[in-house]
């Protein structure tokens, strides 16, 4: 009986680490990343978040695709703004564009490493983080 019991306890715990972990991915500085929408209620996402490595969790930038946004998202879309629609200053250059079923990110830059995340008009709608990662271009021999 109490092997059972613990036998259910790591499953139930190992359930809970997987859905908790993130993807991670990678791509080579200067090309463009498609982040996938292929999921259950993909269709619905209207732009798309990111915290920046290195940034802290209060400080998420966020994209709206200007043919889904809404209401004050509808001003800034297509630009990188900040948790009260601020548009980020400095050199942002990513852009975003939804293509099917993905988001095309273009061109990805080192800087532009983050946790990336689809944002949608239903708050409790919720994806997966991908971690991306981007590695520098191989050198030409």
């Amino acid at each position: 009986m109490i092997t059972l019991i613990l036998f259910l306890l790591i499953i139930s715990y190992s359930r809970q680490l997987v859905a908790e972990s993130e993807i991670v991915d990678f791509v080579t500085a200067g090309s463009d990343y498609n982040y996938s929408i292929d999921f259950t209620g993909g269709e619905k996402t209207v732009g798309i978040r990111r915290l920046l490595n290195g940034d802290d969790d209060d400080k998420w930038q966020f994209y709206h695709f200007c043919a889904k946004a809404k209401s004050a998202n509808k001003k800034n879309c297509g630009s990188w703004v900040d948790g009260k629609g601020n548009k980020i200053k400095g050199e942002v250059t990513l852009k975003a564009t939804l293509k099917g079923k993905n988001i095309v990110m273009s061109p990805v830059l080192v800087r532009d490493e983050a946790r990336y995340a689809s944002i949608f008009e239903d708050s409790e709608d919720q994806t997966s983080i991908v971690q991306l990662r981007v590695r520098p271009p191989s050198p030409l021999h």
